[in-house]
């Protein structure tokens, strides 16, 4: 069986690692994350709008 070797020299590879590399950084660069931050007062996992009554 014979193997077949990429070399090193070969003029593709420059263009495919630079590609890849371009590629990797647009990708993860465009990540973003949404959503609201809030208080859940009654630990039933939905915001509200109300603060509990306190009793006092």
């Amino acid at each position: 069986m014979k193997q077949v070797y990429v070399s090193a020299t070969d003029p593709y590879r420059k263009w495919l690692i630079a590609f890849l590399v371009i590629f990797a950084v647009i990708t993860t660069a465009s990540a973003q994350v949404k959503g609201v931050v809030f208080r859940d007062f009654d630990l039933n996992g939905v915001r509200s709008d109300t603060l509990p009554v306190e009793v006092g």
